[in-house]
């Protein structure tokens, strides 16, 4: 998820195709069913969906602890994002 999650532009939809090309084709740790069902739940619940489809996914994978994971390698994009921010702002 941090690969993904670190390289990937457009949104929570982009997203989606690489983790089903990553985890569901390539390791095969997920199904193509389930994939459909984080989406659905993701979409339902508050927040930003892909935050969501990745706790999800990591309760999935290795329940609480892979929960805990998943939302932790969300941050490191966004401490880039504040880091932009700040050097942009400073030179214009």
């Amino acid at each position: 998820m941090f690969k993904i999650g670190c390289f990937t532009f457009g949104g929570g939809w982009s997203i989606i195709a690489q983790i089903e090309e990553e985890f569901c084709k390539k390791r095969g740790w997920v199904t193509e069913e389930q994939i459909l069902d984080f989406m659905s739940v993701a979409k339902s619940l508050p927040g930003i969906m892909i935050v969501n489809y990745s706790v999800l996914f990591g309760y999935t994978a290795a329940g609480i602890p892979g929960a805990l994971a998943a939302s932790l390698t969300r941050i490191p994009g966004g401490n880039c994002h504040c880091g932009n921010h700040k050097f942009l702002r400073h030179i214009l």
